[in-house]
């Protein structure tokens, strides 16, 4: 979520073991400024699959349907977005935000809930944010400071608190830690549920809709 290069690709990542069923799609941050980060108009054509993988975002420019290589003109249902996850440094998110910030995050999520996509946030570094964190990651959930950061990003991004995840940060680490990934794991546990959510209220439509006319 922080300001990032003018251009940056869209990428996607797969796996092949327990969520090989799943994709993970990367884009460019939203960006501390309206000339920074990941251009609304953009998101919007995420959101509704119409970007296509290695798509070059630019923040004063966004995609059309005239960019024939990137663009996919009628996107099947599991080429659209089933679930947004939002990462935030949790010291951003608790030292706050520029205007022009807020006003983007907004838009964004007005678009994410007219187009019916649940979402999650994650917040990053929340043992950077708090000593007592660092020294027990089960002091997490008793930390004011982590407390205030996730009422802080409840507040910005309008997403309910049960919905946003302190987790750990492993830049400094080496060692991977089962108390440490606890977090982290009951975050993808609810993004999984989200996206499989959506897709179940997707079938259930399809299947009313052939019914119907099955019946006419």
């Amino acid at each position: 979520m922080e300001a990032g290069l003018i251009f940056d690709e869209y990428d996607k990542y797969t796996d092949n073991s327990l969520l090989q069923n799943f994709r993970l799609r990367d884009c460019m941050g939203i960006g501390q400024c309206e000339e920074e980060g990941l251009n609304v108009a953009d998101m919007v054509s995420l959101l509704n699959g119409h970007i296509k993988d290695g798509y070059r975002f630019n923040p004063i420019s966004p995609i059309s349907p005239e960019n024939k290589d990137h663009w996919r003109i009628n996107p099947r249902f599991e080429v659209q977005t089933h679930c947004v996850v939002f990462v935030v440094d949790a010291n951003v998110m608790h030292s706050g935000n520029h205007v022009a910030y807020d006003r983007k995050i907004s838009e964004i999520q007005d678009a994410v809930k007219r187009l019916c996509v649940p979402s999650v946030l994650i917040l990053t570094k929340a043992d950077v944010l708090c000593q007592e964190v660092q020294k027990d990651i089960t002091n997490m959930f008793r930390s004011v400071k982590v407390r205030e950061a996730v009422i802080k990003a409840s507040e910005e991004f309008n997403i309910p608190l049960a919905s946003i995840h302190p987790v750990w940060n492993y830049e400094d680490s080496i060692e991977i830690s089962w108390k440490r990934n606890i977090p982290l794991l009951l975050a993808l546990r609810q993004i999984t549920q989200y996206a499989k959510g959506k897709i179940d209220a997707f079938n259930e439509h399809s299947y009313r809709y052939k019914h119907k006319l099955w019946q006419e």
